[in-house]
């Protein structure tokens, strides 16, 4: 999972996913249930289920980027989040307990 943290990482994901389907994940440091769906996509990743990148922004360290994206995306602002991206726009979000990684990859696949 790589770490997003800058306006300028984002613009680069964004960029990326013209070449490829990125999973962007807003996560809270402090949120039990971001927790629970971080321990998801961790397992996802290392059973292989999810295979596309997976960057990960912590809220309580980006200031305002969890806004920008939101607005960018035209996705309102939720954690724990995840957006699947392709072609530099979301083709699939889910936030909570929606986030498992069985319908991430499904999402990527799509």
């Amino acid at each position: 999972m790589h770490k997003i943290s800058s306006e300028e990482e984002w613009r680069k994901i964004m960029q990326e996913s013209y070449t490829y389907p990125v999973v962007v994940y807003k996560h809270s440091a402090t949120c039990p249930i971001s927790a629970g769906a971080d321990e998801r996509i961790q397992k996802g990743m290392a059973d292989g289920v999810i295979t596309a990148p997976v960057y990960r922004l912590v809220v309580q360290e980006t200031g305002d980027l969890k806004m920008k994206i939101a607005e960018e995306t035209g996705i309102s602002h939720e954690s724990p989040q995840v957006l699947v991206m392709r072609n530099g726009a979301v083709v699939w979000h889910a936030s909570h307990e929606e986030i498992e990684a069985e319908r991430i990859a499904a999402a990527v696949g799509a």
